[in-house]
């Protein structure tokens, strides 16, 4: 649990915050959308701030407003921040639903579970690399970008992306394995190009892929098949449960079992889950507690729809 002097820490912070958006004023866009096209002209790759620009500042001020770091992004990236601000905060109520709604979407495209996170991508969309905040100022955070751009996951990932687009008319072999390989990795139409793929040529989900997604998907989708399968999402999120072995990623695991059991009709088995959520989780991991915000609400909501459905006379 939050201690009384880090609460009052975090509550003098966002006091002391003003309400501004994301590198507000700066080269930085908000939208990735937008920022890939620009890439794409550029021929740079893109930098990809996670960050909450009401609470999350100590990578801005320690890197990002520095000028050596303001000189060298603007010969080497396209940068991008996709904000997250305090729910029902100023930022957050000035913020476009659509635009939050995006960015939520990246969020679990990525598997970003953590703020800041800085991610790497390639002009054509692939996000070969991940980090955050790192210690030192902007001259080492400078070099370890460097080494992240000369690292082999990039040039790795373009092969793999220049086999999957070379035959269209093949799709099993080596493209298939590069479908696998640029899952979860990828802006943009390819992704939905990948999945396909996938379903098509693996339906079985040999390599669990699909059932991966199914904890990840922001709809809280089955992604196997068209429609919402969520007998098969909890079977497949049992299966995947000793993949994740710290409180935060059970407590997680436990969330999204819970909106596979509140969408598929079993509320007191959804309740049960959120209350296991709650033991798990200390408060400290943001994602978590939004994400159980919003499971309470679906629950409460389908008890509501439950208690207004006319009694059955026989």
């Amino acid at each position: 649990m939050l201690n009384r002097t880090r609460l009052a820490g975090a509550l003098l912070a966002l006091i002391l915050t003003p309400a501004v958006p994301a590198h507000a004023g700066s080269d930085w866009q908000p939208d990735l959308g937008p920022a890939l096209e620009t890439a794409r002209a550029e021929g740079k790759d893109l930098l990809i701030d996670f960050t909450g620009s009401d609470w999350c500042h100590k990578l801005d001020a320690e890197v990002f407003e520095q000028e050596l770091f303001k000189e060298y992004a603007a010969e080497n990236f396209v940068l991008v921040a996709l904000d997250f601000p305090k729910e029902g905060g100023e930022v957050w109520k000035a913020m476009p639903e659509d635009l939050r709604a995006r960015n939520r979407e990246w969020q679990a495209r990525f598997g970003v579970q953590g703020f800041p996170t800085i991610m790497l991508m390639t002009p054509e969309g692939l996000a070969y690399a991940k980090t955050g905040y790192r210690p030192d100022g902007a001259g080492p955070y400078i070099q370890h970008l460097g080494e992240l751009q000369e690292g082999e996951e990039r040039a790795a990932l373009r092969a793999a992306l220049q086999t999957f687009t070379a035959d269209a008319d093949n799709a099993k072999g080596e493209r298939l394995d590069a479908a696998y390989e640029l899952m979860g990795k990828v802006a943009g139409d390819t992704h939905d190009a990948l999945l396909e793929t996938i379903r098509v040529h693996d339906p079985e989900d040999s390599r669990g892929v699909l059932a991966r997604m199914a904890l990840e998907d922001g709809e809280g989708r089955f992604l196997v098949g068209k429609e919402p399968d969520w007998k098969a999402m909890l079977a497949a999120g049992d299966s995947l449960l000793e993949t994740r072995p710290n409180l935060a990623e059970l407590a997680e695991y436990q969330v999204w079992m819970g909106f596979a059991n509140a969408l598929g009709g079993d509320l007191g088995e959804a309740e049960a889950r959120l209350a296991r959520v709650e033991a798990l989780d200390d408060g400290s991991d943001r994602m978590v507690a939004q994400m159980s915000r919003n499971l309470k609400g679906l629950i409460a909501a389908r008890q509501a729809e439950a208690a207004a459905e006319p009694a059955d006379e026989g």
